[in-house]
């Protein structure tokens, strides 16, 4: 058997070294291709839901991986999903009812939460498209809310989201003491303060209260039936007056559901 020489063995182990380093950035350039940035987790009730949050996603430049549109048939739909779970930098968790007691998504959203426990990577993002209590783990985790919101301010919340810069505004309007925009809340109001809504060009009649007396009367009057009624308009608001017949004048202004005020001769009760 004739003797290979040194520089025979030496270029083998070149060639061997070359080709090994050639397959790996092939398969690193694989990975980069597979590589998505967001899984779409749902359920079957939720697909239109999954699909339009995907198009939108798309549409705005990110890559996607949705199960309506990527596991085709024949494939095999566990492997299929654990592909999906992994090639994909984010899991966005489609929230609702059925989403939470699904067991299926359970394995889809716990597969990302395994590999960013703490959320500093942001691999688990709930957006939430129904009314639900999300309890648990995921329960700490804040979530995109699309819940009421029409189209177009739904996209506008869904691509703000997905963003991980800070979510600084352009501009900041200046606090002034303005009503409320908000909606109203059915409490008491606090003791000493005006209403949310108050556009009545006169301070409260601090003398509203501690007359005993006079209303005992009024009431008792009322209640015995000597009363006529007034179609006539109240104050601020077109109302009833309640005016005692016997009385001197004393009548009661009312109205639906809005606060109004006892008034009499020359004054209000």
């Amino acid at each position: 058997m004739r003797e290979r020489s040194p520089l025979y063995s030496r270029g083998i182990h070149q060639e061997c070294t070359s080709s090994r380093r050639v397959r790996r950035t092939r398969m690193a350039n694989d990975q980069t291709q597979r590589q998505k940035d967001f899984f779409i987790s749902y359920t079957g009730k939720d697909s239109q839901w999954a699909q339009w949050i995907a198009f939108e996603l798309e549409a705005a430049g990110s890559t996607t991986s949705i199960q309506a549109w990527d596991f085709r048939p024949g494939f095999n739909f566990v492997a299929e999903m654990d592909e999906a779970a992994r090639q994909t930098e984010r899991t966005i968790l489609v929230f609702s009812e059925a989403y939470l007691t699904s067991d299926f998504a359970f394995s889809e959203w716990a597969a990302a939460f395994r590999d960013d426990p703490k959320g500093t990577q942001g691999k688990v993002l709930p957006v939430r498209i129904q009314r639900c209590e999300v309890e648990g783990l995921l329960g700490p985790i804040g979530y995109i809310d699309l819940v009421d919101l029409d189209e177009q301010k739904a996209r506008e919340k869904l691509l703000a989201g997905v963003k991980r810069e800070r979510a600084k505004p352009a501009s900041v309007a200046f606090p002034t003491a303005s009503t409320p925009s908000g909606p109203l809340v059915d409490r008491p109001v606090f003791p000493g303060s005006l209403p949310p809504v108050w556009n009545v060009p006169y301070p409260q009649n601090p003398l509203f209260t501690g007359r005993e007396e006079l209303l005992t009367h009024l009431v008792t009057t009322l209640h015995a039936g000597h009363h006529r009624t007034l179609p006539t308009t109240g104050y601020q608001w077109p109302g009833r007056h309640w005016q005692n017949a016997a009385g001197p004048g004393i009548c009661l202004s009312l109205s639906a559901g809005l606060p109004g005020r006892a008034m009499g001769a020359g004054r209000y009760l």
